[in-house]
């Protein structure tokens, strides 16, 4: 009986369906390209209200620009500051006060500066005023030394504190009229 069963069972195994013992024999196998698409970004803002020169020493407040960024390769990045006319940065009715005479001061982390006339040319472009621009702010760099990557990704911010004065207050100021002289000064980050 042992043995009539096992031949029933090695017959029934023979003509099972061949799918109850498939195997996979063949494959067929894709590649799928994934993209994600980061833009670059810079932001720039100011904090602390109007810039208002001391009539008694011919020094504003300080004001701070705060940059950040999320930028690809990059190996610079400058902060611009400008009034819009070299003759009229600041005017009260026909009295002006020229971008020359006018010097910003700045410092942040990576560099500082004090005294330049606004009245450089730098050759930008993106509405920067030639003869009417105050010094570049090099935000590229910190106390450690470059922060951007030129062959990588950059992620950033950097706060520079801000302020400007009347060169030669005492002497210039008797020679202009009384008057609330007022103007825009001008701020925009370029990254190349």
């Amino acid at each position: 009986m042992k043995k009539l069963t096992a031949l029933l069972f090695g017959l029934l195994l023979l003509f099972m369906p061949g799918s109850a013992f498939a195997q996979l024999t063949t494959a067929s196998s894709i590649n799928v390209s994934v993209n994600v698409t980061v833009t670059s970004s810079i932001s720039l803002s100011a904090a602390g209200g109007t810039l208002v020169f001391d009539g008694t020493t011919g020094n504003t407040n300080n004001i701070t620009f705060s940059a950040s960024w999320s930028l690809g390769p990059t190996s610079t990045l400058n902060l611009y500051t400008w009034f819009s006319s070299p003759t009229a940065a600041l005017s009260t009715g026909p009295s002006n006060i020229p971008a020359s005479q006018l010097a910003a001061s700045f410092s942040n982390s990576g560099t500082t500066g004090s005294g330049t006339p606004c009245n450089q040319s730098f050759g930008v472009g993106n509405g920067v005023v030639d003869g009417a621009s105050c010094s570049v702010i090099d935000l590229s760099r910190n106390s450690g030394g470059p922060v951007l990557n030129p062959t990588g990704n950059n992620v950033g911010s950097l706060n520079t504190t801000y302020s400007l004065s009347i060169l030669n207050f005492s002497t210039f100021k008797s020679t202009i009229g009384a008057g609330i002289y007022t103007g825009t000064l001008n701020a925009l980050i370029l990254s190349t």
